[in-house]
């Protein structure tokens, strides 16, 4: 997302979230390549997480917190902060039913400030009974939380990519090609979000 947004010459911050630091270990493997990037990635203190995304939000476009992947007090002080939040899921119902607790969240935090929210379907296989299970139950579970029409597949270019300090947009295969349905999918990604959210972008 975050390089997505970049290459539209927006101007972003990417805000490592996450206890385990995973976007930071990111940007050292994407140094360590010699690898231009074109969007600031830092930390801050998690227990100002809100304060200092407020002070930090006025000198970018997008501000982006990558949050813990599983619900923690770490991911309720990023819905805090929060314009729009996008809650990944993948086709596992296991997966599905740990986001009741994200869910409870959001319906609390929501009743005293306005933000957004969605659902987003992540390293899926459209085509299969457990995409559409997860999918049913995530409609009938979520309230008011609307799943996005995009979806993010499970591809190889998507973890290779990350490994090597790469986005999906940099990307390329041991035949020197690049994913080109990966960078479609981030393309749509956003460009829904900018729908959905009347940008104007």
């Amino acid at each position: 997302l975050a390089m997505g947004l970049s290459l539209r010459g927006f101007d972003v911050l990417l805000i490592d979230g996450d206890i385990q630091s995973t976007s930071l270990d990111w940007a050292s493997v994407r140094e360590m390549a010699d690898l231009e990037t074109l969007f600031t990635v830092i930390s801050v203190p998690k227990n100002n997480l809100a304060k200092e995304v407020t002070k930090l939000k006025t000198k970018y476009d997008f501000v982006i917190i990558d949050s813990a992947g599983r619900q923690s007090e770490l991911s309720r002080l990023a819905i805090v902060a929060c314009d729009i939040a996008i809650i990944p899921n993948s086709s596992s119902p296991f997966d599905a039913w740990a986001t009741q607790a994200t869910i409870n969240n959001i319906n609390e935090i929501s009743s005293y400030r306005t933000f957004a929210s969605y659902f987003l379907l992540t390293g899926i296989a459209k085509k299969t009974k457990v995409f559409d299970e997860v999918s049913h139950w995530i409609k009938e579970n979520g309230g008011d939380i609307p799943l996005l029409d995009s979806t993010i597949a499970l591809r190889t270019a998507y973890a290779r990519s990350g490994g090597n300090g790469q986005t999906i947009y940099d990307f390329k295969d041991d035949q020197g090609r690049k994913s080109q349905k990966g960078i479609e999918e981030m393309d749509a990604l956003i460009d829904e979000i900018f729908e959905k959210e009347s940008l104007g972008l």
